[in-house]
């Protein structure tokens, strides 16, 4: 005869849990109202992140249950962004709830984008056509020094 296994007594000749407890992989009573591993029921374990209170699996503090077996934090998850399935946009970053361009760049409508460099947005969101001047500023050193240096001065005018 095998034995029982763990939390099983043998009556009428049958292994059988003790009352509160559920059998689920016959040889070992789990309690489903506390184990992560068989949440509520035989098999269901509750996800990454995820603890089992009163039968439910759920998200620790601070964090949301976005699929239903991995937690989350909405604060700074770029797929869910401020909310379960809000997904920032390529560039952008999740700070705090919400999807936001990189230090180099601006958010113009709803695009981060180089306002150094990008024509339709120059210098700031909706200025468009950037022309760089380079103008060379021609000074003397000294009255001896005949050759005149040369100083680069970029400027930067926008067409709208």
């Amino acid at each position: 005869m095998t034995p029982c296994g763990q939390g099983q007594t043998c009556v009428s000749g049958t292994c059988t849990c003790s009352s509160g407890l559920t059998n689920c992989n016959d040889d070992t009573c789990t309690n489903t109202n506390t184990d992560n591993s068989n949440c509520g029921s035989c098999g269901h374990a509750c996800g990454q992140g995820q603890t089992y209170v009163s039968g439910t699996c759920t998200c620790s503090s601070g964090l949301t249950n976005c699929n239903d077996d991995t937690c989350t934090n909405t604060n700074t998850d770029n797929s869910n962004c401020g909310s379960c399935g809000h997904t920032c946009d390529q560039g952008q970053t999740c700070v705090s709830g919400t999807c936001t361009c990189s230090n180099s760049q601006k958010n113009c409508n709803g695009i981060c984008t180089n306002t150094k460099t990008d024509n339709k947005n120059c210098g700031s969101c909706g200025h468009a056509v950037c022309i760089l001047f380079d103008l060379f500023d021609k000074t003397r050193k000294s009255e001896y020094d005949k050759s005149p240096k040369q100083t680069r001065i970029t400027t930067i005018f926008a067409l709208v």
